[in-house]
């Protein structure tokens, strides 16, 4: 159970970081290419699978651990992530992007660790 529920979150948050991506692109009016997709995640989803199993977030916590430790790990992400977009792109960080990129995966990926937990949780109260 354990390690299909791990798999389950590591999907989940790639898909986050790809939807995120394909989205913006999208709404941009920009090339939604895989490879282009990829890019524009790549600095997020190097930082989240850096900074998110040291906050423990792929073990089974407290419900408000998982809140606390996600938003943690989001400002971390966003804000390295940004930096680290910024640089690859040879462009100046863009603080209305952060803003609206930290805003987007903290409400995304709150609803998203809930939702598992909750079902995580049902799923284990059927077993017993």
């Amino acid at each position: 159970m354990s390690l299909s529920r791990t798999v389950g979150w590591v999907l989940g948050d790639l898909f986050i970081f790809l939807l995120f991506s394909a989205s913006g692109r999208y709404f941009h009016g920009l090339s939604l290419d895989i490879s282009a997709i990829l890019f524009t995640a790549f600095p997020y989803i190097l930082c989240w699978f850096i900074i998110s199993p040291f906050l423990g977030l792929f073990k089974p916590r407290h419900y408000l651990q998982i809140l606390w430790r996600t938003c943690l790990a989001v400002f971390l992400t966003t804000t390295i992530g940004t930096w680290l977009r910024a640089i690859l792109i040879n462009h100046h960080f863009d603080w209305l992007f952060y803003q609206v990129t930290l805003v987007f995966f903290l409400v995304v990926f709150l609803v998203w660790r809930s939702i598992s937990y909750l079902i995580s949780k049902q799923s284990l109260n059927r077993t017993s």
